[in-house]
């Protein structure tokens, strides 16, 4: 979706690169040796309010959020057989898609991109969509590489994201730094 040159490419001299962590090596290996169902080392999850949300100002926030979480900057790469990862400086989401969901949709659609590998060595490290629910809430829906994030730290991305949302929304205090 938000594919880049730059997340295909090497990282610009001068930036810090890192091994890979022993837990990713792991999720990396089951990568490696998942032939049929590619998705385990990702987490799809989705969260739904009824408070209206204006999208508009929730992307905002996400870009705010993207600033705040190191997870949401962290790419990975190749090279002579080894991964490395290292950090963007900076990185904005131009588009977010927003989607109405029918009851029949909103369950195909998420369970189809649920399934849908994440290439994070192809210029993809996450996919996020915006959504009006089939019985009127607000979603965020989030699709991410267990290379970046856990299950934990995707519910702090939701708390934070809100969080930054609510202050800008608002005029509520910012929430405290990551």
């Amino acid at each position: 979706m938000w594919a880049e040159k730059e997340r295909k490419m090497k990282p610009k001299a001068g930036t810090e690169v890192f091994e890979l962590i022993p837990s990713q090596k792991m999720i990396n290996f089951m990568l490696k040796y998942s032939f049929f169902h590619k998705q385990v080392i990702q987490i799809p999850m989705s969260i739904v309010t009824h408070t209206p949300i204006d999208f508009d100002v929730l992307k905002k926030a996400l870009n705010i959020e993207i600033e705040r979480n190191d997870c949401m900057r962290l790419r990975f790469y190749k090279e002579h057989g080894e991964f490395y990862q290292y950090f963007l400086d900076k990185y904005v989401v131009d588009d977010v898609p927003v989607v109405t969901f029918s009851t029949e949709e909103q369950e195909a659609y998420l369970t189809a991109d649920a399934r849908k590998p994440i290439r994070h060595l192809k210029g993809e490290d996450f996919r996020i969509i915006f959504f009006r629910s089939f019985d009127g809430g607000y979603g965020i829906y989030i699709n991410i590489t267990h290379l970046c994030m856990d299950a934990a730290a995707v519910f702090v991305f939701f708390s934070d994201l809100l969080g930054v949302y609510d202050h800008l929304k608002n005029g509520k205090p910012m929430p405290r730094p990551l």
